[in-house]
């Protein structure tokens, strides 16, 4: 059996073909008679994007309503070594795990009183739950509004855990974030 090849326009041999999924970047070398096809659907992606964001830009501006909202942002040690256990040891060794949490972009919430005096629940991916619940007065207007929020957790496996935060108010979640905690041997 004989292949064929389908000749490709000559501007589009040797390009490499840059796709944007999920937040990468991935870079590869494709035939030009693909790329053409390929070029063609992303424009047209690209296009009804554009108009569902500009669809979005007029509605909220309608309403007077800010597309951007206030963010937790979790920070933690990228990589932690938990130190082997010694001969004779009967007890597992330990490690101490800080994370910590900021509140960004209040400025931008629509109801402050939203954010205000929430209750910490840190979900430290090792089937434990940590809770925090602060006794505050009622809001009023120029409450003081926590940003920081800060857990430790006692971690004795090694493993990659999942770290959430989830900012509550009566049992219902008004923001949450994770963070990956990497613990090695």
């Amino acid at each position: 059996m004989r292949r064929m090849r389908i000749p490709a326009p000559p501007r589009l041999l040797g390009w490499l073909a840059a796709v944007l999924f999920g937040g990468c970047l991935f870079v590869m070398a494709v035939p030009g008679y693909l790329l053409h096809a390929k070029e063609a659907e992303l424009e047209h992606r690209l296009a009804e994007a554009r108009n569902r964001l500009e669809l979005v830009r007029e509605v909220s501006e309608d309403a007077g309503v800010s597309i951007a909202e206030p963010k937790l942002t979790l920070r933690a040690p990228r990589q932690l070594f938990l130190r082997p256990r010694m001969p004779g040891e009967t007890r597992r060794p330990s490690l101490d795990v800080e994370v910590s949490a900021r509140l960004e972009d209040l400025d931008t919430a629509e109801n402050l009183e939203d954010y205000y005096c929430l209750e910490e629940v840190w979900d430290w991916d090792d089937d434990t739950e940590s809770v925090y619940e602060p006794d505050c007065d009622p809001y009023e207007e120029g409450s003081e509004i926590e940003t920081f929020f800060f857990g430790s957790h006692r971690f004795s496996l090694p493993g990659t855990y999942r770290v959430w935060l989830r900012l509550q108010r009566s049992g219902e979640t008004v923001i949450a974030g994770n963070v990956v905690v990497r613990i090695r041997n």
